[in-house]
This record gives C-alpha cells, sequence and structure tokens, in this order.
C-alpha cells in the first residue's frame, strides 16, 4: 500500500477531522508540516489540508464536489 503525504500545519482543526478519515480507511501516510518547509508552505498555506498520492492530489477545499473517502478508493 502506498504512503500518502498529508501536508498539514499546527492547530488545523480541519486537519484533525481528515487524520480520522485516514485512520478509518487504515491509511499509511506521512505527516509534513508546511511550516517546515518554505516552498510547500508558499504553495498549500491556503489549502491545508491536502493529500498528495502517486496518481492526484486531494485538497480539502474540494471535500463536497470530492469526498476524501471516494478519493482514496480512486488514488490510494
Amino acid at each position: 500500500m502506498e504512503v500518502l503525504k498529508f501536508y498539514t500545519k499546527p492547530d488545523c482543526p480541519l486537519c484533525n477531522e481528515v487524520r480520522d478519515v485516514l485512520d478509518l480507511a487504515g491509511m499509511d501516510w506521512d505527516e509534513i508540516n508546511i511550516l517546515d518547509h518554505p516552498d510547500l508552505f508558499s504553495r498549500y498555506r491556503h489549502d491545508i489540508p491536502v493529500i498528495e498520492s502517486s496518481k492526484g492530489t486531494w485538497f480539502y477545499r474540494e471535500r463536497n464536489t470530492v469526498p476524501l473517502a471516494g478519493w482514496l478508493e480512486m488514488n490510494a
């Protein structure tokens, strides 16, 4: 099973929601704090939380169009 990249930052309640979905789905992930990476902060600071796999990227802002559970089935 692929290890997902989970882009987050401290004190992010939305990230807690996504963490719960990942746990329920039994997914493996590496959690990456964007505050530790200036390039990632520049790219994702307004989009956190973000999940990335080798097949694509899921943005929380798109959750109403593409629910995370469905995205995981297709992309993880």
